[in-house]
Order: structure tokens, then sequence, then C-alpha cells
């Protein structure tokens, strides 16, 4: 062979041995130097252990479709959380086994049941719950008689000071049936249009301050936007109840505070923490998933647990940080997290875990700004309420309204229509407006219900 053909032939295979080494430099690099600083004390931080007050919703929550007595709800929970245990046990072989979808207690004690052709009940995102009760008033009042116990049950919860699931960590295990939450509001709205209006205002400033609470202290992500939408559903309901009444109707000792914004600081700390447990709960499944000696080999050079864990942990765990829970509390504006790409050192030896971990990472702006805007709508219902004691001297006019609102300092939840008659502001989450009507602005079309009600 001649040198000038010599030369191109050896290069080929010194090519790729050099390439071969490079790799292995890099990923020896890169499982020596991670996870970082940063990342350990991220993953610190979303492991460290949550204080709690009061008692768990979960049982109750889980089971408030079933007429299980009280003393036993704890009871049949825990067996509900050890078939899921064994189910997980009993598939190790399966990232994601199929898990018990009811409860044990289904055949054992009486389950209220869904009726066809009932009338929907107020949803969580209902514009205006009044009008949708009064256009269907005799049979949602026939349908909240008749579930009445269930009612009661989920109005129970307010007993409760936080939502821990019994269940084990896994992305995959079922949810309790939120959408009979709807029933409180749905019936204090009923109760309003029926003229009980201090049950039903008591019942609306009980369930808002429940749903604070229990937003902020549960290790269930999609429980707290539950929260945030209950908060979003309570706070419309009030106004239009507000709307619909004199300016110096009394209020319940129940509604004083229940909307102050400063009463209870908002935090998802606690949800975000639950969301990891459950990947974290997948990410040392995979790794123990029984496979042949070559595919163990190929999973150990593109995936480790541990690092995964604290890639997702850095997406995440500054939702748990003092700076930024300061900043959800204050409505301060958040910047987005930088982006981080996969050609970074510490996804050279896990690259699978990577692209896992930034795929399962959810997006903690989306989520803060929902809960941002939840107290924006509070601060908006604190500033009608603050409007109803203001009111005496100028009677509501558009102008004195505009001079109480820039005295009051600036606030998000502070914009008023052209006619004076609505308040609200900026969706974050959405960048849609929200508004409610002001106090006593209903009045005339309230009387004129009542008329039609009575006729």
């Amino acid at each position: 062979m001649s040198r000038a053909l010599r030369w191109p032939v050896l290069a080929v295979p010194v090519l790729c041995a050099g390439l071969v080494l490079l790799a292995g430099i890099l990923w020896g690099a890169s499982r020596a130097l991670t996870p970082t600083a940063a990342e350990r004390a991220a993953l610190d931080l979303l492991q460290a252990p949550v204080a709690v007050s009061g008692s768990n919703a979960f049982a109750r929550m889980w089971l408030i479709e079933y007429e299980v007595p009280e003393a036993e709800l704890e009871s049949v929970a825990a067996t509900d959380a050890a078939r899921m245990r064994a189910a997980l046990a009993a598939a190790s072989g399966e990232l994601a086994p199929e898990l018990p979808t009811h409860s044990s207690a289904l055949g054992r004690y009486p389950r209220i049941e869904a009726v066809a052709g009932d009338i929907a009940l107020c949803k969580l995102r209902e514009d205006d719950c009044l009008a949708h009760v009064r256009t269907h008033r005799a049979a949602l009042a026939q349908r909240l008689a008749r579930e009445a116990a269930l009612l009661a049950r989920v109005r129970s919860l307010a007993g409760h000071g936080h939502y821990r699931s019994a269940f084990p960590a896994a992305t995959h295990t079922p949810l309790p049936p939120f959408q009979w939450l709807a029933l409180s509001h749905t019936q204090a709205a009923l109760d309003f249009i029926d003229g009980r209006h201090a049950a039903a205002l008591h019942a609306v400033c009980r369930d808002v301050t429940t749903w604070r609470r229990l937003a902020s202290h549960s290790d269930s992500l999609v429980l707290a936007m539950v929260g945030v939408a209950a908060i979003d559903a309570d706070a419309r309901l009030f106004a239009q109840m507000l709307a619909e009444l004199p300016l110096d109707a009394p209020l319940p000792e129940t509604c004083a505070g229940a909307f102050d914004p400063a009463a209870s600081r908002p935090d998802l700390c606690m949800a975000m923490r639950g969301e990891a447990a459950g990947v974290f709960a997948l990410y040392e499944r995979m790794a123990q998933v029984p496979r042949r000696v070559s595919e163990r080999l190929v999973q150990g050079a593109v995936f480790d647990a541990q690092r995964s864990k604290a890639r997702y942990a850095l997406a995440v765990a500054p939702v748990c940080s003092a700076a930024l829970r300061a900043q959800l509390a204050d409505d301060t504006p958040l910047a987005p997290p930088p982006g981080r790409g996969r050609a970074d050192l510490g996804c050279m030896g896990n690259w699978a875990g990577c692209t896992l971990a930034d795929v399962a990472a959810p997006e903690p702006l989306r989520y803060l700004a929902r809960v941002q805007d939840a107290q924006a709508m509070l601060a908006t219902i604190d500033t009608l309420l603050w409007l109803r004691g203001e009111r005496a001297a100028d009677g509501m006019r558009p102008e004195a309204l505009r001079h109480w609102l820039d005295a009051r300092g600036p606030r998000r939840a502070t914009r008023l229509d052209p006619a004076g008659r609505r308040i609200g502001f900026v969706l974050r989450d959405t960048s849609k407006a929200w508004s409610v009507p002001l106090p006593a602005s209903r009045l005339a079309a309230a009387g004129s219900a009542a008329g039609s009600l009575a006729d």
C-alpha cells in the first residue's frame, strides 16, 4: 500500500479510538463531578421533612363517596394503602404496574353515585354560580337534598389541617374524586337565592378558609391546584352575593379575615415534594427492574437514579426556598428559571436520566402563577369588603371608588371598569381578565329575580 493511501486508512481507527477515549473521559468526569453541590443542596431541600399541623384530610377525601363511619376511616384508608404497596411489590418487573382504582370500601359501605340526567353542579370555574342555580333551581334543590350526607362529608374537610397521601410514592396512584367538592358552593348558592343569606355567606367564607389551608399544606400538586380552583369559585360566588345585598347587610364572623391575603401564606413546597417523591420512586424502580447483563451495562452507562433525582431537584426545589416563598406571598412577578440543555457535563454520564428528569419536572412557574392569581383574587375580595366600609359618604360612585383605590395603595387587583360596576385584574397564568361585581351593584336585578321565583 502506498504511503499516500496508508495515512487515511490508519487515520480512521485512530480517530475512532480517540473519540471513544474522549467519550470515556467525559463520561468519567461527569460521574466524578456530579451531582454538583447545587444539585445536592436542592435534593436535600426537596427531601427534608415537612412539619404539618392538624389532622390529615386524606382518608376523608379518598373515601368521600362512601358512608364510612368516622371511626373507621383511617383503617379503611390504611387497607387501601396496603393493597397499593402489595400491587407494586408483586409487579417488581414493571415500571407502571396496574394498581387498584377503587377503595376496599366498595361493596362494604353505601356509595353515592351520579344519577343519569342530573343537572350539573356549579363548576369550579363557573362564571356565575348564582345564575346557574337560579336557572335550574328545582332540579338542583332535589339533587342536593338527595346528596345531603355527601355534602356534610365534603364540608367536614374544614376540620382538617393538611393533606398527606397514605399511598406509597408512585407516579400513577389513583386520586380522590374531587368532582364532589362542587357540592358545597352549589348548596351555598341555593341557600342564598332561597333567602338563607347568613348560611350561604358562612359556607363560602368557611370553604375559602379551608381551601387556603389545604392547598398550601398538601403533598399533592393536583389537590393544591384543585384548592386554587376552589378559591377562585368561592371568591366569585362571594362577590356575586355581596353584589345582591345592601351595603349594610351584616356578614358572619366566619368572613372576618377569610379573604385577607395576609391571613395565611401560600405555599407549594409540600406539593412539589410530593410530586418529587413519586418521580424518585419511579427512578428507583427503573434501577431495580430485572434485566439481562448486557441491558444492565447499557442502562448503567446512560442512567443513574441518584443523579437523575439531583437534576430533577434542581429544577423544582426553588419552590421551597425562602426567597421564592416571599415572592409568592408578596405577588412579586416571578422570572422564568434559566434553561438547561442536555449538552452540559452532568448529562454526559447520565444522558437518559437527564432526558427523563427534564420531561418529568413540572413547570413551577405555571403553578406558582396560579397560586399568585388566587392571592390576587383574595386581595380583590378583601378590597370589596374594604369598599363596603367606605361607602357611606359617596354611595359607591365611580370617581369615589377610584379615589379610595388610589388611597389604598398599589395592588394588582384594583382595576375598575369604566362604568364603575366591576373590579378585577389580569391573570398571570392565562393573561385573561378576572373580574367580579362591586357590592350592591346588582340589587335591582336581584329583586327582580326574587320576584320571578316567588311567582
